[in-house]
């Protein structure tokens, strides 16, 4: 009995001994912790800079837009001259901004000002800023980014679809030749960080 005793006293004590031994692996770090806190501080990158990209853009929007007057439209329409395409901006109270080119010819003005009237009709610039969202929770997925290019693209010819039923079939290229020289040429990851419904895209 004292041997069983003896046993089972060294049996706990080396168990203690290996619960608070320090070359145990509670004391190492956890990889799914440090990885959680990689997605965090990513996330938090992300989420600055698409702070940083459309507060810049609001501020240069506030501070050079000029308001114009066109009949028929429900949007507040205001001029821009350093614009480099038109555009749908803002969430609550979103207005259409054009650009010194849009302006040159009354038809194109017309069918400008109808382009950004359909992205506002389509919810494009609550879909625009869900999608900025969506790259900064997700940075770390390609397949994310692919989707969020190609939503945008979607939501280009959905606008530009909706535009030329509007207009009728007849006036598919005049619409184009219309907004072709619109055309946001800008790349990278700034514009899919723009909660705006820039023009974009190819000519063709």
């Amino acid at each position: 009995a004292s041997g069983v005793g003896s046993v089972d006293t060294e049996t706990q004590q080396g168990g203690s001994g290996a619960v608070h031994s320090p070359g145990n692996t509670g004391h190492r770090p956890d990889a799914q912790m440090l990885l959680r806190a990689i997605w965090l501080l990513g996330t938090a990158v992300m989420a600055v800079y698409l702070l940083a990209v459309n507060g810049r853009m609001y501020l240069k929007l506030r501070g050079e837009r000029r308001c114009v007057e066109i009949v028929g439209v429900d949007l507040r329409v205001y001029l821009v001259d350093t614009l480099p395409s038109p555009c749908l901006f803002g969430l609550f109270r979103p207005s259409i901004y054009i650009s010194t080119a849009a302006l040159e010819d009354e038809e194109r003005t017309r069918m400008v000002v109808l382009h950004e009237q359909m992205h506002y009709r389509h919810g494009d610039h609550i879909w625009t800023l869900l999608r900025c969202v969506l790259l900064c929770v997700y940075w770390f997925n390609l397949f994310v980014w692919i989707a969020a290019y190609l939503s945008r693209s979607d939501a280009e010819l959905a606008c530009d679809e909706s535009c030329v039923k509007a207009l009728g079939d007849d006036r598919r290229l005049d619409y184009g030749r219309a907004l072709v020289d619109m055309l946001d040429s800008r790349t990278g990851h700034a514009g899919m960080f723009r909660a705006a419904t820039t023009m974009s895209g190819g000519k063709r």
